[in-house]
């Protein structure tokens, strides 16, 4: 049960909509510190919450593209990082829209991006990413994404047979025969 004044955790039950118990989802503060294209991180889409100075080094080495790493002060900041995933063309882009937190769960909406049909785009391989700053969360957090939007079409794959109209799959044509 709730206390007194307080507004729970607006979900059924009193399971906040991620199924942890208690607390109100709190908006948090972020702050981007990398975005791209073109990381080299190879995995389908991802999310990760870096605490350490050790995890922020592996994970500057697949996005950072040889610069130097931001400064994070681990005593007090984290990161979060999302990866989109491989992509087969240029086009593609991710941006968090948001943040929440609800108990140690982090709540993470993000927009991707995607060409839309027809659309131009470079022929190359790319990784979208972007990793925001945001403050440090209770020990044992973990991330989830929450509401993804994407903006655009996702390009067809599907192989689809097409028939001349008014052709039957006996070869006749038209009706009468």
């Amino acid at each position: 049960p709730a206390a007194p004044g307080s507004h729970g955790a607006g979900g059924k039950n009193g399971m906040a909509p991620n199924g942890a118990q208690g607390g109100e989802a709190k908006p948090i503060d972020f702050s981007v510190l990398a975005t791209g294209a073109m990381s080299d991180y190879e995995g389908a889409r991802h999310l990760e919450l870096v605490t350490d100075e050790t995890e922020w080094r592996r994970v500057w080495a697949r996005v950072g593209g040889g610069r130097p790493a931001p400064d994070v002060s681990f005593n007090t900041r984290a990161v979060v990082v999302v990866y989109q995933g491989r992509q087969a063309t240029g086009g593609y882009s991710v941006e968090i829209t948001g943040i929440k937190r609800v108990g140690t769960v982090l709540a993470v909406n993000v927009l991707e991006r995607r060409p839309a049909s027809g659309d131009v785009t470079t022929q190359v391989v790319t990784s979208p990413f972007v990793a925001v700053s945001i403050p440090r969360p209770p020990t044992g957090a973990t991330v989830r994404f929450e509401g993804a939007r994407s903006v655009g079409e996702p390009q067809p794959n599907r192989k689809k047979t097409v028939r001349p109209r008014g052709t039957t799959r006996r070869g006749r044509r038209g009706r009468g025969r």
